[in-house]
C-alpha cells in the first residue's frame, strides 16, 4: 500500500496494488480534522459537520444518513441505510457515558452491554446469548457463556498469539500486518482458516471466516451486529472513522486536531492506532506493556473524573506520564544498544573528555545504553579545528552536533524552527550535545535530514508534522514538562562538553 500525507500528517491518497496494479484507490479532503470527502475507486462520499465537529449527514451516491446527540455529545440517533437496512439505530448511555444499548428499530437487532467498576466491558448480550470476559492488563484472556463455562481462551504477547475454541473446537495462530490488523489465523498445520482485508479506517473489505473470530483491525474486538470496535473507554465506528461519542480528554491547544473530540487517531489511521479511546500526542506509537500501563490509569482517572477527585486524576495523569517518560527514554537506549555505541572517553584537540549522557552527571553504560562513542568516533587530536564541512562517523553512522547545554528547552524548537532543530556536521561551539543521524532516524518519531551540505548543516523534526508544531510550542514548559519529543532526543544525546 502506497500513501501520501498532507501537511497535518493526516492521510491524503492511498493506492492498493497487487502485483503492481491497483486495486483500489483512496483519496482524502480534510477540514480542520474532518474528514469532507473520500473519493475511493472513483465513488464520491461526503461528510457534514456542526460547529462543535459533531458528524451531522453522510451522502453517498445511492442513499445518505443523517446523525443526531445528546445533550452530553453522545450520538443518539442514526436515520438512514445502515448495512443495507433502512430504520433508525438508537443508542442507550449510563450516567459515566458508557454505551449500554443499540437497537435497530428496522431489523429488530439489539445489543446490550454491562461493565465492571474499573470500566472495562464485563457482559455482552445479543441474540439471546450473553458473553462474560475475564481480563489480565486489560486484554482479554477468557470468555464465558452465561453460566461461567469457557467459550474462548486467549493467549497473548505483545498481541493476541493464539486462540482455543472450547465451544466451536477450533484453534488458530494470529497473522498481523505492519498496522497491527489480524489479517490471517492459520491452524496447527499451518493453513490458513481465516483471512481479512480492510480498508484505511478498519472496515472489513473482503473476508474468509472458518473459524469464529472476533479480533479484527488494530487487533480490536469488532461487534459484529453494531458494526463497532470496542476501544474499552469509547466505541469506535469505522464506517466514519470517528468515535459514537465524544473523548473526555479535552485535547491540546498546541494540537487542532486533538481539539476535535470524535476523531480516531487523528484522522491517521494508516500510522496511528487508540487501545483506549483516548490519548496524548505519542501514545499512538506506544506497544506492550506500557501500552496498558496507559489504558490502566487512563480508566483511573476517569472513576476519579466522574467523583470530581481532581487529586486523584492528578495523581493518574502523573502515573500515566512517568509510564511515558521511561517507555521513551528506553526506546532510545534500546536504539543505542543496537547501534552498539559503547561509553567511553573521546579525543576532542589533543584532550580527553568525559562524555556523559545530555542532562546527566557521571555516566553508566547499562543505565542508558550509551553515553559516549569510542576514541576513534572523532579523531581530531591532530587537528586543532575542525571545519562546518567536517565530517564524523563511526560505525558507518554519521555524528551530527546540537550547539547548547544539552537541556530539555536546548532540545526542544523554537518557534523559528518550523523546519526543525539545528544540528551540524561538526561541534561549532564549545559546548555541544551530539547523537547520530541513524540514531534519531531509527526512533521512528524523529527525522533528521543533512539539508545544506555546502554548511553542514542538518534539521531534525517530527515525522508527524501536527507533532512537530506541538512540539514547539511545548518549549516553555520543556523543563517540568518535556514533550514526548524531547524525551526521545535526549535519551540519545551526549553531552560532549
Amino acid at each position: 500500500m502506497v500513501k501520501k500525507m498532507d501537511s497535518f500528517g493526516q492521510v491524503a491518497n492511498l493506492t492498493q496494488s497487487i502485483k503492481e496494479e491497483p486495486v483500489w484507490t483512496e483519496s482524502n479532503q480534510y477540514a480542520f480534522g474532518n474528514v469532507t470527502q473520500i473519493l475511493r475507486n472513483g465513488t464520491a462520499y461526503q461528510y457534514a459537520y456542526d460547529k462543535v465537529d459533531r458528524l451531522t449527514d453522510e451522502v453517498f451516491p445511492d442513499n445518505s444518513k443523517r446523525y443526531s446527540y445528546d445533550q452530553r455529545g453522545n450520538r443518539a440517533a442514526m436515520d438512514g441505510k445502515v448495512a443495507n437496512t433502512n430504520g433508525t439505530t438508537t443508542y442507550t448511555f449510563d450516567e459515566r457515558n458508557r454505551l449500554r444499548s443499540i437497537t435497530n428499530e428496522g431489523t429488530g437487532n439489539a445489543e446490550s452491554y454491562t461493565y465492571f467498576g474499573d470500566g472495562l466491558r464485563a457482559t455482552k448480550a445479543a441474540k439471546g446469548t450473553e458473553t462474560k470476559y475475564v481480563y489480565l492488563n486489560g486484554k482479554v484472556i477468557e470468555e464465558l457463556d452465561e453460566s461461567g463455562n469457557v467459550k474462548a481462551r486467549n493467549v497473548w504477547g505483545n498481541e493476541l498469539l493464539f486462540r482455543k475454541g472450547y465451544v466451536t473446537k477450533q484453534n488458530g495462530y494470529y497473522g498481523y500486518n505492519s498496522h497491527g490488523d489480524v489479517v490471517s489465523i492459520s491452524n496447527e498445520e499451518g493453513k490458513d482458516v481465516n483471512l481479512y482485508e480492510y480498508d484505511a479506517w478498519g472496515n472489513i473489505v473482503t473476508k474468509t471466516e472458518g473459524m469464529e473470530n472476533p479480533f479484527k483491525y488494530s487487533g480490536e474486538i469488532y461487534d459484529e451486529a453494531s458494526g463497532f470496535y470496542y476501544l474499552r473507554a469509547r466505541y469506535y465506528d469505522p464506517k466514519v472513522g470517528r468515535f459514537i461519542s465524544e473523548d473526555t480528554y479535552k485535547g491540546q491547544v498546541d494540537n487542532p486536531l486533538s481539539l476535535n473530540r470524535y476523531t480516531y487517531v487523528e484522522n491517521n489511521p494508516l500510522r496511528y492506532k487508540d487501545p483506549t479511546g483516548h490519548w496524548k500526542d505519542g501514545d499512538e506509537y506506544i506497544q506492550g506493556s506500557t501500552r496498558d500501563t496507559i489504558a490502566l490509569w487512563t480508566d483511573v482517572w476517569e472513576e476519579a473524573n466522574k467523583a470530581g477527585n481532581k487529586q486523584r486524576m492528578q495523581f493518574a495523569e502523573t502515573e500515566a506520564d512517568n509510564a511515558r517518560t521511561a517507555y521513551w527514554s528506553n526506546l532510545g537506549a534500546s536504539i543505542a544498544k543496537d547501534l552498539e555505541l559503547r561509553p567511553t572517553a573521546v579525543l576532542f584537540a589533543g584532550t580527553t573528555a568525559t562524555m556523559p549522557r545530555s542532562g546527566s552527571g557521571s555516566v553508566s553504560g547499562g543505565a542508558i545504553g550509551w553515553a559516549a562513542v569510542a576514541a576513534t568516533i572523532l579523531t581530531i587530536a591532530t587537528q586543532d579545528t575542525s571545519t562546518s564541512t567536517t565530517t564524523y562517523n563511526y560505525n558507518g553512522q554519521t555524528l551530527i552536533f546540537r550547539d547548547g547545554s544539552g537541556t530539555n528547552t536546548n532540545l526542544t524548537p523554537r518557534p523559528v524552527d518550523t523546519t526543525g532543530l539545528s544540528y551540524f556536521l561538526a561541534p561549532v561551539f564549545n559546548k555541544y550535545t551530539f547523537t547520530s543521524i541513524d540514531a534519531v532516524n531509527a526512533t521512528g518519531v524523529l527525522k533528521a535530514v543533512i539539508d545544506n551540505p555546502a554548511t553542514g548543516h542538518v534539521s531534525v523534526f517530527a515525522t508527524n508534522p501536527a507533532h512537530h508544531k506541538a512540539w514547539i510550542t511545548s518549549r516553555p514548559d520543556a523543563e517540568s514538562n518535556p514533550y514526548y519529543l524531547t524525551i526521545v532526543l535526549k535519551s540519545i544525546s551526549i553531552k560532549g562538553r
